[in-house]
């Protein structure tokens, strides 16, 4: 429950009751909507598991049946320990059992989410539940870690009863033993299930869909077992769906958060082989005033309007005064400027801004001049949360941002990659240089637009990672040692840095 007087609807689209109305079919929907194989990446509060819950609810029936695996509680160290040691006595190579290993596992989701809608006395049910309860799984519906684990602990024992009499176990193994670690489907019941699934899933002319979502919460990791456990979603989602047995009757949506997958990408990103089946979560302005009138329209006086601007109107001030830099701005425009393009964010400002409104006054139009102090504090709270976030990958970047403290908010490369090394510890050029195109696709920076000239002074906007629809790749290749970088917005009281001479730090697009 909430105390809010005007309570804007619960941030996270997994627990929204009011979820079909306020979801907004962005572009990106258009683009994994359908029965092709996709991996959608994007940060934490962009918007993943909404459109997870928009295919499997909204746009159901576009499949046969839909089914979720969540893995919020995966433990990538603990899988990948397993996994490590199945490594170390095969010599397989790491990237390419855990492909193997998901590619396993996820056929078995597919067999198991194919019976949950069979009648219960159907004979290809009943033998997908023998075999699953013959496997040691139809008791680990509600834990994918166990899932994982059960299956990596099955190829153990199928190993072990593999093994030579006069060969001591795990030291040393036969070819046998090594193809069955690099088998799939591992089982030649679960290939024969497959083909009568893909048999009977035909018959309806549409696909089992399945959706892997949750990593925004795993449980614990390094950055070499979640390197090693996404690479091997990736490439076996990828394999999956050049494979006949699988993409003729099921297909896959991994939701997966850009910041902890780049490296894992980077690994199996050799030639673009599933580069049209991978996309990025982008919201333009248009999109985020459509999520945000979603949510206004029902405290607002014009409740039958669809015009953006009439409900914001209603609520809100046009426009605020901007102390910091002595200017006027659009109200909209201030707030969405103060975030990295990402709704729940929008969402926490607007939310705050209302309830401290409401408990300080009983007028229904928030006053203009009483945005910026909340934004402020609000700025504070989402830069806390993001900051906790980025640190999981990059270790120190919390005094790395700090160090901007009675700094202007504006700065060089070149003072950028010289406190990379002093406040990260990273000498080498090129290991600079991937983190300033990290830190741009994270949204940290970004990089000024000139107008005619390359002055400071004719700088007219910055340009960021989520106004663009694409990762910008090697965006370092394009500065120089004097080129203009800003922080973003959001990150100014956290950093407690000074305004730039520039003025209002401005997302634009090129």
């Amino acid at each position: 429950m909430t105390n809010s007087k005007r309570f804007l609807g619960n941030p996270d689209a997994e627990r929204d009751e009011e979820f079909n109305a306020h979801f907004v079919p962005l572009e990106t929907l258009s683009r994994i909507r359908g029965d092709s194989s996709e991996v959608i990446l994007g940060a934490k509060g962009s918007g993943k598991s909404a459109l997870r819950r928009a295919l499997t609810e909204i746009y159901d029936g576009d499949y046969m049946t839909t089914d979720t695996v969540n893995l919020n509680s995966i433990s990538f160290s603990q899988v990948h320990k397993a996994l490590s040691d199945l490594r170390d006595t095969s010599n397989v190579e790491m990237a390419r059992l855990a492909t193997n290993v998901w590619r396993n596992v996820l056929a078995i989701y597919c067999l198991d989410a194919l019976q949950r809608v069979l009648p219960s006395r159907d004979a290809l049910g009943i033998e997908i539940r023998e075999w699953l309860e013959a496997e040691g799984i139809v008791e680990l519906d509600e834990s994918a870690n166990a899932r994982l684990l059960g299956f990596v602990e099955r190829i153990f024992a199928l190993v072990r009863e593999m093994a030579v009499d006069d060969i001591e176990p795990f030291l040393g193994l036969t070819p046998d033993q090594t193809s069955l670690l690099d088998r799939f489907p591992y089982d030649d019941l679960m290939k024969t299930l497959l083909v009568r699934a893909t048999g009977a899933i035909q018959k309806t002319y549409k696909k089992v869909l399945i959706c892997v979502d949750g990593f925004d919460s795993i449980v614990d990791h390094t950055e070499e077992s979640r390197s090693a456990i996404f690479a091997g979603l990736i490439d076996a989602i990828q394999k999956h769906d050049k494979d006949p047995l699988i993409s003729d009757s099921f297909c896959f949506k991994a939701f997966l958060p850009t910041e902890l997958t780049d490296t894992a990408i980077a690994k199996l990103w050799d030639a673009d082989k599933f580069l049209s089946h991978t996309h990025r979560i982008h919201w333009s302005l248009t999109e985020i005033q459509e999520f945000v009138r979603t949510r206004l329209e029902k405290f607002s006086r014009r409740k039958n309007s669809k015009d953006f601007s009439v409900v914001w109107n209603d609520l809100m001030p046009a426009t605020v005064e901007n102390t910091r830099y002595g200017v006027t701005e659009p109200t909209f425009d201030y707030i969405v400027r103060h975030t990295f393009f990402r709704p729940r964010q929008v969402l926490f400002h607007l939310q705050r801004i209302f309830d401290e409104w409401d408990r300080k006054s009983d007028a229904f139009k928030v006053d203009k001049s009483f945005v910026p102090s909340v934004v402020a504090a609000s700025n504070l709270k989402l830069a806390e949360t993001m900051v906790a976030q980025l640190n999981i990958k990059h270790i120190g970047i919390d005094a790395f941002l700090r160090s901007w403290a009675g700094s202007s908010n504006t700065t060089t490369a070149e003072t950028i990659r010289k406190r990379i090394a002093k406040f990260l510890g990273v000498d080498d050029f090129d290991e600079q240089n991937q983190l300033l195109n990290e830190f741009y696709d994270a949204g940290i920076f970004g990089i000024a637009i000139h107008g005619k000239t390359k002055k400071v002074a004719d700088i007219r906007g910055f340009r960021f990672s989520f106004v663009e629809d694409l990762n910008a790749g090697n965006v370092h290749t394009s500065l120089k040692n004097k080129s203009v970088l800003a922080l973003n917005p959001m990150l100014n009281e956290y950093c407690e840095c000074r305004p730039s001479k520039v003025g209002p730090v401005i997302p634009l697009s090129r």
